[in-house]
């Protein structure tokens, strides 16, 4: 691919990478600024160009993931005055307040009093795996998987509420 094609590329995804770091800006704590967030993507995006074949699929696709790792790399790098804390296999973060620090005990805590198969279902989760993975990892169907997201999901609510 040469170079002014790479830029092409580059140039036509620039909406996205920003629209991706401003929506990812909401959730994250007020220290986060979507800019820095951008830059990251847009770094990430220069780097996976390089190794983007167009015989291979489509730009966005192969890009996508390097853009949102990146972003989330530069949120765990500069975490500042954060608490970790790993109770029942869940490892929670809080940031900045005691108040939230103490809600996100309160979660870890009524991990603990979830079912195995329900605790694992809400671990995998949260590490990002889909449905199907959680399914063959715990060798159950995707149906169960479901059913035990939302058992656990109601069962968390109601212990932490």
């Amino acid at each position: 691919m040469q170079a002014s094609e790479r830029n092409s590329l580059i140039d036509g995804h620039l909406g996205k990478v920003r629209l991706i770091a401003r929506l990812l800006a909401r959730r994250l704590p007020s220290w986060v600024e979507w800019r820095d967030l951008e830059n990251s993507g847009i770094v990430a995006m220069i780097e996976a160009a390089e190794r983007f074949d167009p015989a291979q699929g489509q730009f966005w696709p192969f890009v996508y993931r390097a853009v949102r790792g990146a972003m989330l790399d530069f949120v765990g790098a500069n975490c500042r005055g954060t608490c970790h804390v790993e109770l029942s296999g869940v490892r929670v973060f809080a940031t900045d307040t005691s108040e939230k620090m103490s809600r996100e005990l309160d979660l870890a805590r009524a991990m603990k009093k979830l079912t195995t198969q329900e605790r694992r279902v809400f671990v995998a989760l949260r590490q990002g795996h889909r449905t199907r993975q959680i399914a063959g990892m715990l060798n159950i169907t995707p149906q169960r998987v479901g059913q035990l997201r939302k058992k656990a999901a109601r069962r968390l609510r109601d212990l932490v509420a």
